[in-house]
């Protein structure tokens, strides 16, 4: 009786443990959700984010799935940082600007003067952030876009004083910048940028390279100031928690193909900006530049006004730890 009650038992455990491998099978991958503060075709995010996902899709296609559901149609850019602190999404595409009220000192990436993705890694940058941003809940995944900013008017701009008195479009990115300037920045959603330039509520913007044209704003603008400012902040971010269940091969696995895709990410964006200038050329844009002088003023201001404002926001020690990155007194 103690036998036939042994091998019962023993079918028991086997058949219980053959369910949970049929549930494991049935229940596929771990899939999350990602976020992006443009939408989904928008060059400003086609094709780098898609390619990486895509890679980490088809590497972990048994064990994790990123799936894209949107920009801002789905969650409003200003409101993205939060969904992904509050695990709504698991991961996001986003500049360190746009939620800089949770850690200032994101944004020393703009200021930053690395010459690509690879040293910005290889100096320890990267690193850096993603502890600063294990503070509120997130972490650094890579860097998901390589260049600056320009600014885009109706009328040439060939001094710093062509800035003074005028309304630019303006966002949190560059909007000490704008101030420190002259300008009178006027906060504009992406979306509603072109009804700004038609009506005349603004006379120009600053703005990064891709999505000017596409956007339709060359209707309106058709002088671009050649000298950009700047590095674009755009960080691929994932929610800490959900970032800690996941088993540590797989953590490597992502960690892997970021880091071998990012200089790859940076070589396209930047063969793309060439062709886009061409084209923008071809269109009737006109480019115009500084003087050398004018040059190092505009880009002294660009640098100092931003880090003179972190400067009121930092405890002396995380202003010193940025100094380090930044090469500013």
């Amino acid at each position: 009786m103690m036998k036939k009650s042994g091998y019962f038992l023993l079918a028991i455990f086997i058949l219980a443990g053959l369910c949970i491998g049929i549930h494991s099978a049935l229940a596929g991958p771990t899939v999350l959700k990602a976020v992006a503060m443009v939408p989904k075709h928008h060059p400003f995010h086609e094709p780098q984010e898609r390619i990486w996902l895509e890679r980490i899709n088809e590497a972990l296609k048994d064990e994790l799935q990123i799936k894209l559901i949107g920009g801002p149609e789905v969650i409003p850019p200003g409101e993205q940082i939060e969904a992904v602190r509050n695990n709504m999404v698991q991961v996001a595409f986003l500049p360190t600007s746009y939620y800089k009220q949770l850690i200032p000192e994101g944004v020393t990436m703009q200021i930053t003067r690395f010459k690509d993705v690879m040293e910005m890694r290889g100096k320890g940058y990267v690193d850096w952030l993603d502890k600063r941003h294990e503070k509120i809940g997130l972490k650094v995944l890579g860097v998901f876009y390589w260049g600056g900013f320009n600014f885009w008017a109706k009328k040439p701009i060939k001094s710093l004083d062509d800035f003074k008195g005028k309304r630019f479009r303006s966002n949190a990115t560059y909007d000490v910048f704008q101030k420190a300037l002259g300008l009178a920045p006027v906060s504009i959603h992406i979306a509603e940028i072109y009804t700004a330039l038609e009506r005349g509520v603004v006379e120009g913007l600053a703005f990064p390279l891709m999505g000017v044209r596409v956007g339709g704003l060359t209707k309106h603008i058709k002088y671009a100031l050649g000298d950009s400012f700047y590095s674009i902040d755009k960080l691929s971010l994932m929610n800490l928690d959900t970032w800690n269940k996941l088993p540590k091969p797989v953590q490597e696995k992502i960690e892997q193909i970021t880091i071998a895709y990012e200089p790859e990410m940076m070589k396209m964006v930047v063969d793309r900006d060439n062709r886009e200038w061409e084209i923008l050329e071809k269109e009737g844009v006109t480019r115009t530049y500084f003087s050398p002088d004018e040059k190092k003023k505009f880009l002294d201001l660009a640098y100092q006004s931003i880090w003179d404002d972190l400067k009121k926001k930092l405890p002396p020690d995380v202003i010193e730890e940025s100094r380090k990155f930044v090469g500013l007194p």
